[in-house]
C-alpha cells in the first residue's frame, strides 16, 4: 500500500508540473518530443539534464543533444544522442519533432525494428545514423519517403532481409552505409555507384559495388527449393508454438465513457495509442477539464461542438488522426492552443475562430479547408499555420499591421492570390515566412526588409515579378531564402553579402541577368547555392568555400573554359554546370574534389579526354559529342561461392547432429567426381598476378593481343588468376592439356591444334551434386529449426510469468482503465481525480488527496 502511494504522490507531483506551466511562444509539439524520448529510453541519467520546469523561449535549446533555428524558440533542428548507452527501441515520440533536420541516435544499446514511419515523424531528414545498435528486422521501404536525406547510416546492427530497390530514388543521398549486418540479396542497381565498405559485412549481399552474384539461378533455385522441403517437417512444430503462445496483438479501443465520472478532472492525455471511433459526449460533463490532448490516434467524426462551451478549457490538440466535417464556430472562446492539423476537415475556417483576444496558437495544415482567410486575427497570435489546405482569396493586409506577437506565418500549398501585403512588414518578430506554392503576384514589398529577426523566408513557386530589393538583402538572421520559379529579373544584388548568417540561397527559375557577384564569395555560412534556370553568363567569380549540399549553375548563359576555382570546394557534394556553353577540357582537378559525388557537365561544348573520376562519383557528360571516355579496367569478379559458405554458417548448430551423414554424403560425391572438383576448387583461392612463360599477366586486364609465335606446353597457371574473365591465346605453337578455368573465365585457343582439352563433368553428373548439397541443406536446416524451437517451449512459460507478474505490478493498459480500474478501484472520494494520462499505452491515475 505504501509503494501505491508513493507511485500516486510522485505521478501527481508531475501532473502539477506539467500543468502549471505555460509558455507563449514555445513549440509545445518539440517539447513532447524530448519529454517521450527521456520517458522512453532506458538510462534517462543520460538525460538527467532535460529539465523541463523552465519555459522560457529556447530553454531545451540547452539540452544535451538538442540543436533549435534559433535561440528564440523550442524548435528543434537536431538531436544527437550519440554514445549514451540509451535503450529501448526507437522512440516514437520522435513524431513530434517535425522540423527535424539531423538525427543522430548511434552507438547506443537500443533494440527492435527501424520504425516504418520515421519519414512521416520527420518528413525533412537529412541525416540519419542510427549505426552501432542492436537492431533486428529489415529495412524499411518507406525510407524512400525521407526525400531529403543526405546521409543514411544503420552500419553495425543485426538487421536482416535486402536492401529496398526504393533507397535507389533518394536523389540527394551522398552517403549511405549498411555494413556490419545481416542482409542479403543483391544490392539494387541504382546503389551500386557508392563504395563498397557501404555494404560489407554482410554475408548474404552480392552485386556491385561486391562480388557478382556467384551461383547460377537453376542451381540456386534447386538449393532453396530443397531447404524449404527439409524445413518443412519443423513447420507444423512451429505452428504448434505459435497456437501455444500467441501473439499479443495491438487492439483498437474506443474513448472510455467512464472517464467523465471523474468530475475533477483537469487533463486528458491519451495521445499515441490505438484509439477509435469518436470523442464521447460524456466529456461535456468535465467541467473543469483545462487540457485535452488526443493527438496520434485513429479517432473519427466530427469535431464536438460542445467543446466550445467548455470555459475552462485552454489546449485543445486532435492533430494526426480521421476528424472530418466542419470546424465548429466558437471553438476558440476559451480555447489558447489549437491544433487540429493533419486530418480531414473540410468547409470554410469560421469567421471567428482567428479573433478571441487570448488566442495564441492555432494549427489548421495539412486539412482540405476552403474559402478565405478570416479578416479579423488577434492581436495576440504567436503561431499561426493555415499551409497545404485549399484557401483561396487574397492575404488580408490589415489582419496583420497589428500583430506585433507574431513569430510563425505558415500559409504555403494553397490558392491565395493577390499580391503580398506590405503589411506584413509590421511583424516584427516574425522568424518564419512561408508563402510558398499559391498564385501570388506583384513585386516583393520593401517592407519585408523590417523584419529583422527572420531567420526562414520562402516564396517559392508563385507568380512575383520585378527585381530582388536591396531590402531583403539585409536581414542578419537570415538562415534561408527561397524566391525560387517566379518571374523575377534584373541582376543579384552586390548587397546579398550582407546575409552573413545564410545557409540556403534558391533563386532558380527565374529570368535574372548579367553576372553573378563577386561578393557571393563572402558568404561564409552558404551552404547551398541554386541559380540554375536564370539568364546569368560571365565569368564565375570565386565561390564561397563553405558550400556543402550543392552549387547548380545550370540552363544559363555561361561560356568558355571550365571554371578550374570550383576545384577548391572540397566539400561539395553536387555541382551542376549543364546546359550552358562551357568549352575546352574538364579540368582534372575536379576528380580531386574530395567530397563530390554528382558531376552534371550535359549539353555542353566540352571535348578531350574525361579524368578518370573515383567509382563513387556519378559523372553526366550526355550532349557533349568531343569528349573522350577513359579506359577503365573490367570490373572485379567474384569467384567464390558466398552463398554456400553462408549457407553453411547458418545450419553450423546442427553440424554436430548430422556429422556422420555428412561423411557419407562427402564420400559419395567424391567417389563419382574422382576428386575432380578439389583441382578446381583449390586453384579459385590465388589472385595475385602470374609470370608465364616471361610475359605477366595482370589480373584485372582484358587480354586481347596475342602472343606471337609463342610455343611449349600450356601453363596450368593460368588457371590459379583469380580475376582473370578472358584469355586469348589463339593462332599458337602450344600444346598439352588445357587446364580447367572458371565458368565467368572466356579462353579462345582456336589454332592450337596439338592442344587437349580436359572432359568435363555431365550434366547429370552436376545435377547429382547439386541435389547432393540440397539434401545436406534439407537435413541440417530441418535439425536446426527443431532445436529452435525447443528453447521457447521451454523457457517462454517462465518468461511470459516474469512479465505477467511485472506488468501486473507496474502498468495498465488502456483496456484495463476501461475494464479493470474504473470498475474495480475505490476511492474515499471519487471527485478527487484530477487527471488521466495514457500516453503511448501506459495507464495511470492520478489522485489528489492521497498523498
Amino acid at each position: 500500500m505504501a509503494y501505491f502511494r508513493g507511485l500516486t504522490c510522485d505521478l501527481f507531483l508531475a501532473f502539477v508540473f506539467c500543468c502549471a506551466v505555460v509558455s507563449p511562444v514555445f513549440s509545445e509539439d518539440d517539447m513532447a518530443c524530448l519529454q517521450g524520448v527521456k520517458k522512453a529510453v532506458a538510462n534517462q541519467s543520460a538525460l538527467n539534464s532535460w529539465s523541463f520546469s523552465n519555459t522560457t523561449a529556447g530553454f531545451i535549446c540547452s539540452f544535451v543533444g538538442a540543436t533549435c533555428w534559433n535561440d528564440r524558440e523550442n524548435r528543434l533542428i537536431g538531436l544527437d544522442l550519440g554514445d549514451m548507452s540509451l535503450g529501448g527501441q526507437v522512440p516514437s515520440a520522435l513524431q513530434y519533432c517535425h522540423s527535424l533536420l539531423n538525427l543522430d541516435l548511434s552507438g547506443n544499446n537500443l533494440t527492435g525494428p527501424v520504425p516504418s514511419a520515421i519519414c512521416d515523424w520527420c518528413p525533412y531528414l537529412v541525416t540519419l545514423d542510427l549505426s552501432n545498435n542492436h537492431l533486428t528486422g529489415p529495412i524499411p521501404d518507406d525510407l524512400a519517403n525521407c526525400t531529403f536525406l543526405n546521409k543514411l547510416v544503420l552500419s553495425d546492427n543485426t538487421l536482416s532481409g535486402g536492401i529496398p530497390k526504393q533507397l535507389a530514388s533518394l536523389g540527394r543521398l551522398k552517403t549511405i552505409s549498411v555494413a556490419n549486418n545481416e542482409l542479403n540479396g543483391a544490392i539494387p542497381s541504382g546503389l551500386s555507384s557508392y563504395d563498397s565498405s557501404s555494404f560489407e559485412g554482410n554475408s548474404g549481399l552480392c552485386g556491385a559495388p561486391l562480388g557478382k552474384c556467384g551461383l547460377s539461378k537453376k542451381r540456386l533455385t534447386i538449393i532453396i527449393a530443397a531447404g524449404v522441403c527439409g524445413a518443412a517437417a519443423s513447420l507444423l512444430l512451429g505452428v504448434v508454438v505459435c497456437f501455444r503462445f500467441p501473439k499479443t496483438q495491438k487492439i483498437k479501443s474506443k474513448i472510455p465513457e467512464e472517464i467523465a465520472n471523474y468530475s475533477n478532472l483537469t487533463s486528458i492525455d491519451l495521445s499515441v495509442n490505438y484509439l477509435s471511433g469518436s470523442i464521447p459526449d460524456s466529456f461535456r460533463e468535465l467541467p473543469n477539464l483545462q487540457v485535452l490532448i488526443l493527438s496520434s490516434n485513429s479517432l473519427s467524426g466530427g469535431i464536438p461542438q460542445f467543446l466550445s462551451s467548455v470555459h475552462t478549457l485552454w489546449r485543445f490538440a486532435a492533430n494526426q488522426n480521421s476528424f472530418s466535417g466542419a470546424i465548429p464556430t466558437g471553438i476558440t472562446n476559451f480555447v489558447k492552443n489549437l491544433d487540429l492539423s493533419y486530418n480531414q476537415l473540410n468547409g470554410s475556417i469560421p469567421s471567428d475562430l482567428l479573433s478571441q483576444p487570448n488566442l495564441q496558437t492555432v494549427d489548421l495544415s495539412y486539412n482540405s479547408l476552403g474559402g478565405s482567410i478570416p479578416k479579423s486575427i488577434s492581436s495576440s497570435l504567436v503561431t499561426l499555420r493555415l499551409g497545404n489546405n485549399h484557401l483561396n482569396g487574397t492575404i488580408p493586409s490589415l489582419a496583420f499591421g497589428s500583430l506585433q506577437k507574431l513569430i510563425y506565418l505558415e500559409l504555403d500549398n494553397n490558392s491565395l492570390g493577390g499580391s503580398i501585403p506590405p503589411e506584413l512588414g509590421f511583424c516584427e518578430n516574425l522568424a518564419l515566412l512561408n508563402l510558398a506554392k499559391n498564385q501570388l503576384t506583384g513585386v516583393l514589398p520593401v517592407e519585408l526588409g523590417n523584419l529583422t529577426g527572420l531567420q526562414a523566408l520562402k516564396l517559392q513557386a508563385n507568380s512575383l515579378v520585378g527585381e530582388i530589393p536591396i531590402e531583403i538583402t539585409q536581414f542578419q538572421s537570415l538562415r534561408k531564402l527561397d524566391i525560387s520559379w517566379n518571374s523575377l529579373y534584373g541582376s543579384i544584388p552586390s548587397s546579398i553579402s550582407g546575409l552573413q548568417n545564410l545557409n540556403n540561397l534558391d533563386l532558380r527559375g527565374n529570368n535574372l541577368g548579367g553576372s553573378i557577384p563577386e561578393s557571393i564569395g563572402n558568404l561564409n555560412s552558404l551552404l547551398e547555392l541554386q541559380l540554375g534556370s536564370n539568364e546569368l553568363g560571365g565569368k564565375i567569380p570565386l565561390m564561397p568555400p563553405s558550400l556543402q549540399i550543392a552549387l547548380n549553375l545550370s540552363s544559363n548563359q555561361f561560356e568558355g573554359l571550365s571554371p578550374k576555382t570550383l576545384s577548391v570546394l572540397n566539400g561539395l557534394e553536387v555541382l551542376d554546370l549543364s546546359n550552358n556553353r562551357f568549352n575546352g577540357k574538364i579540368p582534372d582537378s575536379f576528380a580531386t574534389m574530395g567530397s563530390l559525388t554528382q558531376l552534371v557537365l550535359s549539353n555542353n561544348l566540352l571535348s578531350g579526354l574525361i579524368p578518370l573520376f573515383p567509382p563513387y562519383v556519378s559523372v553526366e557528360i550526355t550532349g557533349n559529342t568531343d569528349l573522350i571516355k577513359p579506359t577503365n579496367p573490367s570490373p572485379t569478379q567474384e569467384t567464390k561461392k558466398t552463398l554456400a559458405l553462408g549457407l553453411l554458417f547458418a545450419v553450423s548448430p546442427a553440424l554436430i547432429v548430422i556429422f556422420t551423414g555428412t561423411i557419407v554424403v562427402q564420400s559419395v560425391s567424391r567417389w563419382i567426381y574422382n576428386n575432380s572438383d578439389e583441382q578446381i576448387q583449390s586453384e579459385e583461392h590465388f589472385s595475385q598476378p602470374q609470370v608465364t612463360m616471361g610475359d605477366v599477366l595482370t589480373p584485372n586486364a582484358v587480354h586481347r593481343s596475342n602472343i606471337d609465335g609463342l610455343p611449349g606446353e600450356f601453363q596450368n597457371s593460368l588457371g590459379k588468376m583469380e580475376r582473370l574473365i578472358k584469355l586469348v591465346l589463339s593462332n599458337n605453337l602450344l600444346f598439352g592439356l588445357i587446364t580447367e578455368f572458371p565458368e565467368h573465365v572466356s579462353v579462345d585457343t582456336i589454332g592450337n591444334t596439338d592442344l587437349l582439352y580436359p572432359t568435363k563433368p555431365s550434366p547429370t553428373q552436376k545435377m547429382m551434386k547439386t541435389l547432393s548439397v540440397g539434401l545436406l541443406v534439407a537435413v541440417a536446416s530441418a535439425v536446426s529449426n527443431f532445436v529452435t524451437f525447443i528453447g521457447p517451449a521451454v523457457f517462454l512459460p517462465l518468461y511470459k510469468k516474469a512479465a505477467q507478474i511485472q506488468s501486473e505490478e507496474h502498468f495498465l493498459s488502456l483496456r484495463s482503465l476501461q475494464e479493470t480500474l474504473l470498475p474495480q478501484m475505490v476511492f474515499t472520494d471519487p471527485t478527487s481525480m484530477v487527471s488521466v494520462d495514457c500516453v503511448g499505452l501506459f495507464s495511470y491515475i492520478l489522485l489528489s488527496k492521497h498523498c
